[in-house]
């Protein structure tokens, strides 16, 4: 009985969904990955228009990269992370955008970088770039939460659309993009992705004192 009503209730999800045909999908992903996204929902759903818009609002971007270099002075200790950051401050090129940070460590403009993406590098290299990484501990993750809007236009969609994300499919489409899936059964491409990895997240204490770990970070680094 509970099997039925649960098939029940998604197939009433499908149909309120194909009638509302519309989706629009707020990405962090970068463009290409967000449309294989949204192209594999449609190939499920050929009825629901479904499209992307990623943000590039260059305050988020700095915030989030702020507050995983706040996560490093936390993990490492105050007064150890403090001396990291500051001797860090003297040698480093600050630039916003991982991929990007990426793109110019291949193009040969930078000997390295420490904030870039590992599945960017394994983009690259099969194009021949000549890049490679290496995690050190602790490595920061980043969680990309999905959510529904609360005056969302198309909720029934919204709702279809994050089923099909953590769908077996939908995971091996992630997988497909060099990224770390989360279910399970669906492991990552290449073992040295987690192999041996550590993921370290940020700690409540850095969130409540955000504003104070981004002055710090601006009086080490320069404001921009």
């Amino acid at each position: 009985m509970c099997l039925t009503a649960k098939w029940s209730s998604a197939a009433e999800v499908k149909d309120r969904a194909e009638g509302e045909g519309k989706l629009m999908f707020y990405a962090s992903f970068n463009a290409a990955d967000s449309k294989t996204l949204t192209d594999g929902f449609k190939q499920l759903y050929p009825k629901i228009d479904a499209t992307f818009y990623r943000s590039t609002d260059a305050g988020l971007m700095e915030r989030i990269l702020t507050e995983n270099r706040a996560t490093l002075v936390k993990a490492m200790g105050d007064e150890k992370g403090l001396v990291f950051m500051r001797e860090l401050a003297k040698q480093a090129q600050l630039r916003s955008g991982r991929t990007l940070v990426a793109q110019l460590v291949a193009a040969g403009e930078f000997k390295g970088g420490l904030t870039a993406y590992s599945q960017t590098f394994e983009t690259l290299k099969p194009a021949g770039a000549p890049v490679d990484w290496v995690y050190l501990n602790p490595v920061f993750a980043n969680i990309h939460p999905t959510g529904i809007s609360a005056k969302a236009p198309h909720p029934n969609v919204a709702r279809l659309f994050i089923d099909f994300v953590l769908s077996k499919r939908g995971q091996e489409l992630i997988r497909g993009m060099k990224r770390i899936p989360d279910r399970i059964d669906t492991p990552p491409e290449q073992a040295r992705l987690m192999e041996g990895i550590k993921p370290a997240f940020a700690p409540t204490e850095v969130l409540e004192n955000f504003e104070r770990y981004a002055k710090m970070f601006d009086e080490m680094f320069g404001a921009r």
